[in-house]
């Protein structure tokens, strides 16, 4: 994603980012948005989980789990430079 980009995210996704912002994830998020509605936490849960992934592959979001690109050395001491 290039810098300067807008991306304007429907209520759900919004409701995603947000957690994740102010919490620092989507634990107990599927609770809250299937009980008042009476639906499924699981099928919410896998429905966020889809959500988070995408924002991952679109690069709004980091995955910090996941390994850093590996860069040969002598470009390890030039940028440090």
């Amino acid at each position: 994603m290039q810098a300067g980009t807008w991306v304007m995210l429907d209520p759900a996704a919004s409701r995603i980012w947000q957690a994740i912002v102010h919490r620092g994830g989507t634990e107990g998020l599927a609770e809250e948005i299937a009980v008042p509605v009476d639906a499924d936490p699981a099928t919410v849960r896998e429905k966020i989980v889809a959500a988070v992934a995408g924002m991952v592959e679109r690069g709004l979001l980091t995955d910090l789990n996941a390994p850093l690109p590996r860069r040969p050395w002598w470009r390890r001491l030039r940028s440090t430079r």
